[in-house]
């Protein structure tokens, strides 16, 4: 497996081309916080709100800052992001004095050409550099970096090659009719199939429609589903993020919402707290009853970080 990459930022300006880094995209108008870890600073709990309207900054503030406060390390990183530099100032400011348990590295506000904090009035110029080391580092890595929020929601839309939502309804009606008349089902013969599909997918073969149809049904098993989410980890996350999504792309209605909440969980665990939500989002939009869905957009509010996934996994006993 190969290890994730290590982004350094030696400067503010350095600061700022590696948030995009961070969340998959290119933040505007945005609030970004960062927990440090150790000695050397890493990068832990990480992020980003739109930067709210001035009446509201108090109260949004609070929020955030308990968050931050309550992830790993013991000082963090406050950046704000928009053209209207003063709401951008205060939410900053408001987030520094809200926090209780942290100490403030650095606390910054920038629009597209210039950064401030408390100690530089006059600005310093910047620049968004999209062949910034970082980003070209994440790319070689696979990730992918889009140039706003809106074009991470396409990547969880149904795709132009959605398989045929009839079809679907009557495999479905089948599997359950042989469930019914054997009294079981076969799910290893479901593991089986999915993991199949899961390594096509890796080399980029074309998917039938057939096969993805049995994955779907297989899903909505969830002995079969929750083989897969408990062999989610940081180390395949983000190669299972690009898996499950692909799947839920060619599939209506509520048999998106299995591969929706998987490639959530791969999302939060890859870090990629904006994709975990969008994607917990589009599946509770396909089964608003969902309830792995509805776990993933309590974890991400929460702001829980991925690693309390390694804590949580030997007492969960998934009912969803």
């Amino acid at each position: 497996m190969t290890p994730p990459p290590t982004y350094r930022a030696h400067s503010v300006s350095d600061l700022l081309n590696v948030i995009p880094t961070l969340f998959g995209f290119v933040p505007r108008d945005s609030f970004v916080g960062i927990c440090l870890q150790g000695d050397r600073l890493r990068f832990g709990f990480r992020l980003r709100i739109d930067l709210p309207e001035p009446a509201n900054i108090a109260g949004v503030a609070d929020v955030v800052a308990g968050h931050l406060d309550r992830g790993e390390g013991d000082r963090v990183i406050l950046v704000g992001l928009g053209s209207c530099t003063d709401s951008a100032r205060g939410m900053v400011q408001a987030v520094r004095d809200a926090l209780r348990l942290k100490a403030v590295e650095v606390a910054v506000w920038a629009d597209d050409e210039r950064w401030w904090s408390d100690d530089n009035d006059a600005g310093t110029p910047w620049r968004q550099d999209m062949f910034h080391e970082s980003i070209v580092k994440a790319i070689s890595h696979g990730q992918v970096i889009r140039p706003d929020r809106s074009c991470i929601e396409q990547e969880f839309k149904l795709g132009e090659r959605a398989v045929s939502q009839s079809d679907l309804i009557d495999a479905q009606a089948e599997y359950e009719l042989r469930r019914v008349r054997s009294g079981s089902s076969d799910v290893n013969a479901g593991v089986a199939h999915i993991a199949a599909l899961m390594a096509t997918i890796s080399d980029s073969a074309e998917l039938q429609d057939d096969a993805l149809i049995l994955v779907a049904i297989w899903l909505r098993n969830l002995l079969v589903r929750d083989h897969f989410w408990f062999a989610i980890d940081q180390r395949n996350a983000r190669e299972g993020l690009s898996q499950w999504a692909h799947v839920a792309s060619r599939l209506p209605g509520v048999w998106r919402a299995a591969p929706l909440s998987l490639a959530s969980f791969c999302a939060w665990q890859a870090g990629d707290g904006v994709r975990a939500l969008l994607a917990a989002e589009a599946a509770l939009e396909a089964q608003p009853d969902y309830a792995l869905a509805a776990l993933m957009l309590r974890v991400v509010e929460e702001g829980l970080p991925p690693t309390s996934w390694t804590r949580m996994r030997s007492s969960i006993h998934a009912d969803a």
